[in-house]
């Protein structure tokens, strides 16, 4: 091979690798460095905002919330899913639910003002909100880093929140 050919082959080669590490560092933060800060928007709104937010996968149906308890009992159901996949090493089968629950937990946070608690209540579901989006953050990112994936490390502060959301729920009900 001609010294011309080669240096093709190696500037050819090199622009590619660059190409390729370009894109690949776009798509690397996966849906983010942690969870978003919740929108002020009413939650009616979820479907009106821009769609720009800091992640790159697919634009999955996200369930519509407009009632405080039954996107609790949602969000149980994701909860175990997540938690029984991962207990079994089965990535493939947390990740969906995961991204579901990041959008469903950010319109439960803005339903909590809407639902005439009482301000322990809402503090009780706001912390137990921000803590599980915290947990399946750190979950998220481990899927899409370097970094391993570790369920144990955010197993207690899930299912605390997960059961202060549920505890909070049947304060309001036996309230009516």
């Amino acid at each position: 091979m001609s010294h011309r050919t080669f240096t093709k082959r190696i500037v050819s080669a090199s622009v590619c690798n660059a190409l390729i590490a370009g894109l690949v560092m776009l798509g690397v933060p996966g849906c983010g460095p942690g969870p978003s800060p919740v929108s002020p928007s009413p939650v009616a709104d979820h479907h009106e905002h821009d769609h720009d937010h800091d992640h790159d996968h697919d634009h999955h149906h996200h369930e519509e919330v407009e009632n405080f308890a039954e996107g609790v009992a949602t969000l149980r159901g994701h909860f175990e899913t997540i938690r029984d996949a991962l207990s079994e090493d089965d990535i493939d089968t947390a990740h969906g639910p995961i991204h579901q629950v990041g959008h469903l937990l950010e319109s439960l946070s803005q339903l909590v003002d809407h639902v005439g608690l009482d301000a322990d209540d809402k503090a009780t579901a706001q912390a137990a909100i921000e803590s599980m989006l915290a947990g399946y953050g750190e979950l998220d990112k481990a899927i899409h880093g370097a970094q391993p994936l570790d369920y144990e490390s955010v197993r207690e502060q899930l299912d605390k929140g997960m059961a202060d959301l549920e505890a909070v729920v049947q304060r309001t009900k036996s309230d009516h």
